[in-house]
């Protein structure tokens, strides 16, 4: 009898270790916010706040601060022609992840790509998030890049103080992640 649910079960197993989904476990608060335009509404991560300053940084859509002052966390829409979107539709959001970099080295002295770009296939809006490193930062920092509502965005962390160190950008990625994860 055994043997013959010896398959289906070896099956099962093959499918459920083939398939990992990596789950941000970071817990965010019931406190919300919205982007300076009214389209993203999100959570504010425990130990975080929403800065309400629109006039300090008036690109941005969000602004997050960690209560420590040493982390922000950044979304911004990425704006892109007709041609750029079409080619976004055709052959993915690893074309904005390229584009948001590209922007990153104008802006930042040695900034270089830290592997390759990884799709976060489980999250319910199409999302690659790429690290980079310069030399205002060496340690590699979390860039997020996503669509949602037609609309493209980017999502970075910045350290803010020198103090913030790998185990902690290791925990701002995940937190960038919960928080782009639960926008709506």
């Amino acid at each position: 009898m055994l043997r013959q649910w010896y398959p289906l079960v070896l099956a099962l197993l093959f499918v459920t270790c083939a398939a990992p989904t990596r789950r941000a476990e970071v817990p965010l608060s019931e406190e919300t916010f919205i982007s300076a335009d009214s389209t993203l509404h999100g959570y504010v991560p425990k130990g975080w706040f929403a800065s309400t300053d629109a006039g300090l940084f008036p690109h941005l859509a969000v602004s997050l601060i960690r209560e420590d002052y040493a982390v922000a966390l950044a979304i911004q829409e990425i704006h892109v022609d007709r041609n750029t979107e079409r080619q976004l539709m055709k052959n993915g959001l690893e074309i904005l992840a390229q584009l948001s970099f590209r922007l990153r080295v104008k802006k930042e002295k040695g900034a270089q790509i830290v592997g390759k770009p990884k799709w976060l296939d489980w999250l319910t809006i199409p999302a690659v998030q790429y690290e980079y490193s310069s030399d205002e930062s060496p340690a590699p920092m979390p860039v997020l890049v996503f669509r949602i509502r037609d609309r493209y965005f980017e999502s970075s962390v910045t350290a803010l103080k020198p103090t913030v160190t790998a185990m902690d950008i290791r925990q701002l990625s995940d937190t960038q992640i919960a928080v782009v994860a639960r926008l709506r």
